[in-house]
């Protein structure tokens, strides 16, 4: 992912607006009494150009569109989600220097997938989810949480 600092802080503006760095809770598929937890970040915009010429730009990510609402007069929502540690750790990297409203929250994402990393080398037995990793996921819900207190 090489950009311009223009390029980069462009991208950074848009996702501090439009964006979100965040962990889903899923339940794992393989045993049904434990949970994943997949890292992502997504932006979503009704401007279709916007949203392809990032995920060019960032060369990764998969883009998708669905109503904005039930209402027939609503526009289009397109959406960029970028999963996965590596590309999440180097879009956070890039983006970093440039973020305001979703720097902390983008620093905390990132300290989950370097933690996570390293455990996905263990054999599957032994990747338990350590006391911070789960520290961070809440403490991502909570600076994701949106409305009054």
């Amino acid at each position: 992912m090489l950009l311009s600092s223009v390029n980069r802080a462009y991208i950074a503006g848009f996702w501090d607006g439009e964006g979100t760095f965040s962990i889903t809770k899923r339940v794992d598929v393989k045993a049904k009494d434990e949970f994943n937890y997949q890292v992502y970040a997504s932006i979503s915009n009704c401007n279709k150009e916007t949203i392809f010429w990032i995920k060019e730009k960032l060369h990764c990510g998969f883009s998708f569109f669905k109503p904005h609402s039930t209402n027939d007069n609503a526009r289009m929502a397109y959406t960029l989600q970028i999963t996965g540690f590596n590309n999440v750790i180097a879009l956070i990297k890039m983006l970093s220097p440039y973020l305001k409203n979703k720097k902390l929250v983008a620093e905390k994402l990132l300290e989950f997938c370097q933690s996570r990393k390293n455990i996905m080398k263990k054999p599957l037995k032994k990747r338990h989810y350590t006391e911070k990793e789960l520290a961070i996921f809440t403490e991502i819900r909570q600076l994701n949480k949106r409305g009054r207190d």
